[in-house]
């Protein structure tokens, strides 16, 4: 893996800080994530459902909502650019930083309090679609995990988001 991530860390924090005045902006919509997880022979399913928001400023696309567990409040951006790939932030109870990019490594951080653990993904499939005539879309990611350059297994994210009406 690259250690391009080294930019700046911590940088991310701050990103997540500017996105957030876009959740009062955007679409309200209905985000059904699904994840798949296959170690070895096992295969692992995890599914959520929360309301959040869809953004979209030039071609960049936002899905922004906050999860809420036993450990407190996560507050995720899920961002997509047709030639930038996907990247995930998520501040709070769990703070992690993932970048996608089909066909390539790109490195990740996830921060505990008691230390920083690198994290990768290699991108198999990115696929994005929005029709904004029924205000609907989807986000798939597959990809295979790394934690500190050892794969964990291979993941696969899809998430399905549709407008909220009141």
């Amino acid at each position: 893996m690259d250690k391009k991530s080294n930019e700046n860390d911590f940088e991310w924090f701050r990103k997540i800080k500017d996105v957030k005045h876009v959740s009062k902006t955007g679409l309200p919509v209905r985000i059904e994530l699904k994840t798949e997880i296959k170690q070895n022979h096992d295969v692992d399913t995890f599914e959520l459902t929360v309301f959040g928001q869809y953004y979209q400023k030039g071609e960049t696309t936002y899905l922004i909502y906050d999860e809420v567990n036993e450990n407190g409040t996560i507050h995720t951006v899920v961002k997509y650019h047709p030639e930038n790939g996907a990247q995930i932030l998520r501040k709070g109870a769990l703070n992690m930083r993932l970048s996608y990019q089909k066909g390539k490594m790109m490195t990740g951080l996830y921060q505990t309090n008691v230390g920083n653990f690198h994290l990768g993904t290699d991108t198999k499939e990115l696929n994005f679609l929005w029709n904004d005539t029924n205000k609907i879309g989807t986000l798939q990611i597959n990809y295979n995990f790394y934690i500190e350059s050892q794969e964990v297994g291979k993941y696969t994210l899809s998430f399905k988001f549709k407008e909220e009406r009141k």
